[in-house]
């Protein structure tokens, strides 16, 4: 036999009885993921309808990498299907334990909140570390912020720098913002506001709405940049248009307010409207209170608009929310064009949820001297409205649970 057959009778025995063998070699070697691949992949899973869902499912379910990730993608993001994170975690799973980078850095992101997976700092940081070993920018980014916060990992500011940077060399606009965390805030590297502004700077120029919210919070405070409200809104309008709840309710209050626009108040319930449908509680509460004191040509008093909204300004975890409307329950809200009748047990209910919701909705992080004035003033009055009442009318100590 020649030396040609028998080289080929080799190959065919290594196909036939080896394939598994070396389909395994070639998911071992590393998969290079570039961060404009990694864009657009999360722009296919954002993109998908439910009609895409059968195929794709069919696909993943015969072994397609790339269907397995967006699969994922779409549990994860409720992307053409109702949100499951136990089933985004399975399909990301796979892909990950064949060496996909993506999967494995998203999966880590998971397994750090605890999102359809048991929170593990530890496995988290494995996966972080198993991508960023491939070079993916999005795994040594993630990497990096584990040893800026000590998640997982003991705390090390050379290596937060060391990882970050590399990620953010490769153009990931994530790693950009938290290199300007840690220079703003000193947390793993000295503090430098220049710097930082830098860094948010390089982000916002990708259209990355979270570094142009940054850009603007720094012109709003003068914080490594001249004062100015005028600039601030500017950045937070770009923020706002790309979909930042948060930008959206900034620019509705430049609006409302004047500061740093023109005061419109029909713009400013657009920009509240816009990040109310974004879950953003403190924009419900603004437009229940234009609808309450009839602006925005809204020329009625419109006292059920206006408590519908303050209802869902509580349903997304805004304490003021369920505090209006004791207060308007309890005739404390007045209007020229109206009032609500006095519903004693309806208001301390409502109180008693706003006092829940203090406690538990962590909002106090972000309106931390809100929070203070609100605490003393709800105290008073949860108070004074259960010693009117008869011990049969006070509300139960828990009420239906208010949805986030």
């Amino acid at each position: 036999m020649s030396m040609r057959v028998t080289l080929c009778l080799a190959i065919l025995s290594l196909r036939s009885i080896g394939g598994e063998l070396l389909q395994d070699a070639a998911e071992n070697h590393p998969i290079v993921v570039t961060e404009a691949e990694r864009k657009a992949s999360a722009a296919r899973a954002a993109l998908l309808k439910p009609d895409d869902l059968p195929a794709l499912l069919d696909k993943a379910e015969k072994g397609d990498l790339e269907s397995q990730i967006l699969l994922g993608r779409a549990y994860l993001g409720a992307r053409g299907t109702a949100q499951d994170y136990g089933k985004a975690a399975a399909w990301l799973q796979k892909a990950a334990d064949r060496g996909h980078p993506s999967a494995q850095t998203i999966l880590g992101t998971m397994y750090m909140s605890g999102q359809g997976v048991r929170k593990d700092a530890g496995a988290a940081v494995s996966w972080f570390r198993k991508a960023a070993e491939q070079h993916y920018a999005a795994g040594e980014g993630s990497l990096g912020w584990a040893y800026c916060l000590g998640e997982g990992v003991p705390q090390n500011n050379d290596k937060a720098i060391e990882w970050l940077l590399k990620s953010a060399e490769k153009d990931n606009a994530l790693a950009q913002v938290r290199l300007g965390y840690a220079y703003r805030d000193g947390n793993c590297a000295q503090k430098d506001e220049l710097t930082a502004i830098e860094w948010f700077r390089k982000a916002a120029a990708k259209d990355d709405a979270l570094g142009q919210r940054l850009m603007a919070e720094m012109y709003m405070s003068g914080s490594g940049v001249t004062l100015d409200h005028a600039e601030a809104v500017r950045w937070y309008e770009k923020a706002a248009r790309a979909g930042d709840a948060l930008s959206q309710f900034n620019v509705g209050w430049a609006y409302y307010t004047g500061d740093g626009l023109k005061k419109d108040k029909d713009l400013a319930e657009k920009w509240f409207s816009q990040s109310s449908d974004n879950g953003r509680g403190q924009a419900s509460y603004y437009i229940a209170v234009m609808y309450w004191n009839g602006e925005a040509g809204h020329t009625s008093f419109a006292p059920v608009v206006a408590t519908d909204f303050f209802a869902k300004a509580a349903e997304q975890r805004f304490p003021p929310g369920a505090l209006a409307l004791g207060d308007i329950h309890a005739s404390l809200w007045k209007s020229a064009r109206g009032r609500v009748p006095r519903d004693t047990v309806t208001a301390c209910a409502w109180y008693t949820i706003a006092d829940e919701l203090d406690r538990k909705s962590g909002w106090n992080k972000e309106f931390s001297q809100m929070a203070a004035k609100f605490k003393n003033e709800l105290r008073e009055k949860l108070s004074s409205i259960q010693n009117k009442l008869k011990p049969e009318s006070l509300p139960p100590a828990k009420h239906g649970k208010t949805s986030g």
